[in-house]
């Protein structure tokens, strides 16, 4: 089953009681000036606090998302909202046309030529044929009630649609939305959000709990990573974490995530061994991964780096320089960023492009 070709938005994973593995480097600290491998072109620019970046064959979309406050710091506690557009650019650049007039969207999968995405909080997937003359989005799946964080995530393939519930059941249907049932609950103690976020990987989903979880006597449940069969919905704990890691992604059959913002761990399909493969880094905020080489979004050093033969030798490198950093995306030969800035007021960050080096 092969996985979307987007920037998986960030899921928190970790080693746990398990020991990882010693880093590929020892001292990889890169100086501020380390030399990028190479540059990057614009195709849009414009953009704030960017979601949803995704790729297709003929176009880059993307979420450009503001917070709509009074400045009143007791009334904006419970009417400051954000607000946004997701929008999509040709893959070379060009005009920029709006796909939907809201936002943030903040899952966003591709299967052939359907993009299925959904907003932040919301209780509705939908999804765009990206071949299409014109834009159409068609509803997918919709839940009458998802209560108040909504739909924690989903994953869908040429096969299935698998949409995970905030409070521990995770339902599988077919891509079209139909036919939804139950085939797992990972409904633990309290009815708190259960899941930080799940990713899809060698053919099941890896599920991450929360740290918020407790049991009817007020106990604390540890956070922990969970394996759960797409096709028959078996449920494997495989270790309990201690640790805050994020920014998860999949190439399809391994898992990437971060620690403390600064290293990156790779679980191997078919282990329960994670592996520390680069450290010193500053501050990534996202990843990306494409089968061989693993991508980090630095936003402090304003930079993109890559770790070639992540699973093999891994060797980390600073790609190239992305000022306001925050997503990423690999396709083919190509690296697709986004990132958030300001100029006079205005909005200025953009939708880049690197041609990745042989």
């Amino acid at each position: 089953m092969a996985l979307a070709r987007v920037a998986v938005i960030a899921f928190a994973l970790a080693a746990g009681t398990l020991a990882i593995g010693c880093s590929a480097e020892s001292s990889d600290v890169e100086a501020a000036d380390e030399q990028a491998l190479t540059t990057a072109k614009t195709l849009t620019k414009g953009i704030s606090s960017p979601t949803g970046l995704a790729v297709t064959s003929t176009h880059v979309y993307f979420g450009s998302n503001h917070f709509v406050a009074s400045g009143d710091p007791e009334l904006d506690q419970q009417m400051a909202y954000w607000e946004g557009k997701y929008s999509r650019v040709g893959i070379s650049g060009g005009r920029r046309e709006v796909v939907t007039d809201i936002g943030p969207i903040t899952n966003v999968r591709t299967v052939g030529s359907k993009l299925y995405f959904r907003m932040s909080g919301g209780c509705w997937i939908s999804a765009v044929d990206t071949t299409a003359a014109t834009i159409e989005v068609k509803p997918v799946y919709t839940q009458s009630d998802c209560g108040e964080y909504g739909l924690t995530d989903f994953e869908v393939t040429n096969d299935a649609l698998v949409v995970l519930n905030f409070d521990g059941p995770i339902l599988r249907g077919k891509p079209s939305g139909s036919d939804m049932t139950q085939i797992a609950d990972l409904r633990i103690g309290t009815t708190a959000p259960f899941f930080d976020a799940a990713v899809l990987a060698d053919g099941a989903l890896y599920v991450l709990s929360t740290r918020s979880l407790f049991d009817n006597q007020n106990h604390s449940i540890p956070q922990a990573l969970y394996r759960v069969g797409v096709e028959d919905g078996v449920v494997t704990k495989l270790f309990d974490v201690t640790s805050s890691p994020s920014n998860v992604v999949s190439d399809g059959k391994n898992v990437f995530w971060t620690e403390k913002g600064t290293d990156i761990v790779a679980l191997a399909a078919g282990s329960n061994q994670p592996k520390t493969i680069a450290t010193g880094l500053r501050h990534v905020v996202e990843l990306a991964a494409d089968g061989t080489n693993v991508y980090a979004a630095d936003s402090e050093r304003n930079a993109i780096y890559v770790v070639k033969d992540a699973l093999g030798t891994p060797k980390k490198k600073k790609l190239a320089d992305a000022k306001g950093v925050q997503a990423i995306a690999v396709d083919g030969d190509k690296l697709y960023f986004a990132t958030d800035a300001y100029e006079n007021n205005k909005p200025a960050g953009i939708i880049g492009v690197i041609k990745l080096p042989q």
